[in-house]
């Protein structure tokens, strides 16, 4: 199990509790099983993206938030936001690389239309 998946389930989690809801109300939401939830939170299980975009409607979060995990612990470490987008991109496998880059593409392009 790689440690994106292990810190990307652990985010989940901490969504969902704020949301309020259990592992069986979210997969309610997305059509899973509440199992399947617990294990994408355990770090046990590899979800899709289609799986990923589902549990972010049934969180009702921002296509970013389940990733945000990295600028939490970023900045517990005194590391800047670019600092750590630039670690994400260097050490994610090479099969998950576009994903990442699109992804932090467009947290970049949020962030810059949220400052206007």
């Amino acid at each position: 199990m790689g440690v994106l998946q292990k810190k990307f389930g652990s985010r989940v989690q901490q969504l969902r509790k704020a949301a309020g809801l259990t592992q069986e109300q979210l997969g309610r939401r997305t059509g899973m099983d509440g199992k399947v939830v617990g294990e994408i939170e355990r770090g046990e299980r590899n979800p899709t993206l289609e799986t990923i975009e589902r549990i972010m409607k049934g969180l009702g979060v921002q296509p970013y938030e389940p990733f945000m995990f990295s600028f939490h612990d970023s900045r517990l470490s005194g590391k800047t936001d670019e600092d750590v987008l630039l670690n994400l991109v260097r050490h994610t496998d090479a099969t998950a690389k576009p994903f990442v880059i699109e992804l932090v593409a467009t947290a970049l392009r949020w962030a810059q239309q949220k400052k206007r």
